[in-house]
């Protein structure tokens, strides 16, 4: 919205805006005569949704997102520049059909763990050339000064911006889309103005981060993209194929041109450049953005890998099950690929053990395959950074020699060691293939974030220093015996996440992070080490080793939880709904025989700080899961916990926990007979640990049972007299 919007506009004020706030006239031409906020939204108290669903389909590739369901708010990182996409000069035209002129369009990822993929945001000048306008209704197109208001009022680039870069949105920022409606065209549900440049109808962008960092480039070959009949595979399930990947960074791995000529090498590909993939003939196409790049630097000879934003554009507007491809922003991006072809001596500063005849430069990608039968190999280059490392064909990959540098990814489709030191200079994933195995031997440092992908595992056996977070989206990170693993942002400890995989920690390893755990994950460790300067947020399984997840979901008895925090202040989660247990300088021990619930069962008895020289160097917290009936945790069954029970007896209001006499609050929220069956079961046992229960006696509860059940009867007395009040038998 701005301030030199035509009058014209007058024409929708009287209506409600948007469908969301009613307009009058009179204020409708105040709020122009200034910056107009004639649509004001709350937007505090508006849903953030996930990309996911945004962009969720139906079986014949329509947009499944229910058209009325706004306004709502998206949060990602900007993955493009808008003009490295799209032109901006303003342009305006009456005419012809679809000249749109000036254009900018943002692709913007999400950093939700639990979601995927992206969405993009667009916005053109000359909306009267669209053919719900045409002809004769330019009304709806903006002016060139106009259509430069617009840009600037969402801190878009444009020729001459007023903005410097700390101003304007710029890949690597994480923002908020603020969008008020949006329309499915050719496969992608796009935030727009919905072809309308009345400001009921703009989305509004907030920077929430400058320089977030973008997203780690997910490794892919054109298998996951094209089937063997060189079709798109497309999926509604969104778990495989081109949808899998709508609207977020990729690297094409080992790709070249096909049918290729120096002359279609340029700028603002039409019609888009068709890439292949040499091992399987698959193609795929690509278009090259508008950066002067690709106008100055010469083509790539392949094979190369290519990182872009992953795009659709489909033969059909709206049933849209073909079309992906991918938009490559500058010539940068594409890195040359290498193939390990040595079968006599193992040094990579030999140029015939190389596919090319010469050794690779910096920037370029390493594939390790059935290309020869030398299986390790030495680094004995000083000071080489490459984007890729990617092992396939055979097992037994050894790498050992030099420190390396990574930028992009690392691949293990076979089981492969890496025996040197690690430096990543760039947010990057590292893929491991179902059953297969990586092998991590050196230090891990780095000023990035890592992404764990792909079904299998990673051994680290030496130490993990990140300046970012790590996330396990997928498989098993195993973290040696007195092993440290620790990563930090530039603005607080960094987390690593645990998506549908699994963390686990040897024997004296070391967790200087904090800890997220997502459903179905986990983390196993004799002794569990994690600094407190990261919260521990706990929805997966937190147990030793060997030892599986209890029916209450959250601590194994006896495990030890050691939070290492040289503040002595941190912060520990219980499972999703339930209150944090905070602990700081001053020790929250709960009084003798009492304990803090601190979710499902679990409670926490104990806290000990131990200090050197009144510094806090850990803390532990005594933690146990009561049996079911131990309502207040002080390690019985008794007259206590039949008293809570029986005080919520029959409230099925939500939000009913352990301590209101719940005790399978995984199952229901209410307390109810199953519950009175669980205290009934338990009752009179007293002083229990787990090891005793297990084998422990329980003596019938005697009277007990006699006063619930004649309390069950006078409900039912009850019940039954009103239902003969209301005049039904």
């Amino acid at each position: 919205m701005f301030a030199f919007r035509s009058l014209w506009k007058l024409r929708s004020f009287s209506l409600v805006c948007g469908g969301f706030l009613a307009c009058g006239g009179l204020q409708a031409v105040l709020l122009l005569s200034v910056q107009s906020t004639a649509c004001a939204q709350t937007w505090a108290n508006v849903d953030v949704i996930l990309h996911s669903t945004y962009q969720a389909v139906n079986a014949d590739g329509s947009s499944a997102y229910p058209p009325g369901d706004f306004p709502v708010r998206l949060v990602g990182v900007v993955i493009n520049n808008s003009e490295d996409w799209l032109n901006p000069a303003a342009n305006y035209m009456e005419g012809p059909m679809w000249a749109m002129g000036g254009e900018a369009e943002i692709y913007v990822q999400t950093v939700d763990p639990a979601d995927f993929g992206g969405t993009a945001a667009w916005m053109g000048q000359n909306y009267g050339n669209h053919f719900w306008h045409f002809p004769d209704n330019w009304d709806y197109n903006y002016s060139d000064p106009q259509w430069y208001a617009e840009l600037d009022r969402l801190h878009l680039y444009r020729p001459n911006t007023p903005y410097g870069d700390s101003e304007l949105v710029r890949a690597g920022d994480l923002i908020e889309l603020r969008v008020r409606g949006g329309l499915n065209y050719k496969g992608k549900q796009n935030v727009n103005e919905q072809h309308d440049n009345d400001p009921r109808f703009d989305f509004e962008i907030v920077i929430l981060q400058k320089d977030f960092g973008l997203p780690s480039a997910r490794p892919i070959t054109l298998e996951k993209l094209r089937d063997v009949a060189d079709a798109d595979v497309f999926d509604p399930t969104r778990a495989t194929g081109g949808e899998q990947y709508q609207s977020t960074r990729a690297v094409l791995r080992n790709v070249g041109f096909r049918d290729f000529d120096v002359a279609d090498w340029h700028s603002n590909t039409v019609p888009d450049l068709i890439l292949e993939d040499a091992t399987t003939t698959r193609s795929f196409p690509i278009h090259l953005g508008p950066n002067e790049s690709f106008d100055v630097e010469d083509a790539p000879e392949g094979p190369f890998d290519v990182v872009g934003v992953m795009d659709q554009k489909s033969s059909s507007t709206s049933q849209s099950v073909d079309g992906y491809r991918m938009l490559a922003m500058n010539v940068a991006d594409f890195h040359e690929v290498s193939h390990w072809a040595s079968t006599a001596g193992p040094n990579w500063n030999t140029g015939s053990n190389w596919d090319r005849g010469s050794v690779p430069g910096n920037g370029s990608s390493l594939i390790f395959d059935g290309a020869t039968t030398l299986l390790a190999s030495s680094n004995d280059l000083a000071g080489r950074e490459l984007f890729g490392l990617a092992f396939v064909e055979r097992d037994g990959w050894q790498i050992g020699g030099n420190m390396l540098t990574i930028g992009g990814y690392i691949v293990a489709e076979n089981n492969a060691s890496i025996d040197v030191d690690l430096s990543l200079s760039a947010n990057q994933a590292w893929d491991v293939a179902e059953t297969k195995t990586l092998t991590v031997s050196g230090q891990v440092s780095g000023d990035a974030n890592l992404l764990k992908t792909g079904a299998g595992t990673v051994n680290l056996t030496g130490d993990l220093t990140l300046g970012g977070n790590a996330t396990i989206e997928q498989g098993t990170v195993n973290v040696g015996n007195h092993v440290t693993v620790g990563v930090r942002n530039l603005h607080n400890a960094g987390t690593i996440s645990v998506g549908n995989g699994e963390l686990a920690f040897g024997s004296g390893a070391t967790c200087n992070a904090g800890v997220s755990l997502g459903d179905g994950s986990a983390i196993e460790a004799d002794t569990i080490v994690i600094s407190a300067e990261g919260s521990i947020h706990l929805n997966g399984t937190l147990a030793p080793k060997g030892v599986g997840r209890t029916d209450a979901g959250f601590f194994e008895s006896s495990t030890l939880l050691t939070v290492v925090d040289n503040s002595a202040k941190g912060r520990l989660d219980g499972v999703a709904g339930d209150t944090p247990y905070e602990f700081a300088t001053v020790d929250p021990v709960p009084a003798v025989g009492e304990s803090a619930h601190i979710g499902q069962g679990a409670f926490l008895r104990d806290v000990t700080y131990h200090r050197d020289q009144l510094v806090t160097t850990a803390v532990e917290l005594d933690v146990f899961v009561a049996l079911g009936g131990d309502a207040d945790g002080d390690g019985k069954v008794w007259l206590s916990d039949w008293g809570l029970l029986r005080a919520n007896f029959g409230n099925t209001g939500a939000g009913k926990t352990w301590t209101d006499g719940n005790f399978d609050p995984w199952v229901d929220d209410k307390v109810w007979l199953s519950d009175w069956g669980l205290l009934r079961a338990n009752f009179g046992n007293a002083d229990y640990t787990a090891a005793e229960a297990a084998a422990a006696v329980v003596p019938e509860p005697g009277t007990m049972a006699l006063v619930l059940a004649a309390w069950g009867t006078a409900l039912l007395v009850g019940w039954r007299r009103r239902r003969r009040v209301g005049g039904r038998p």
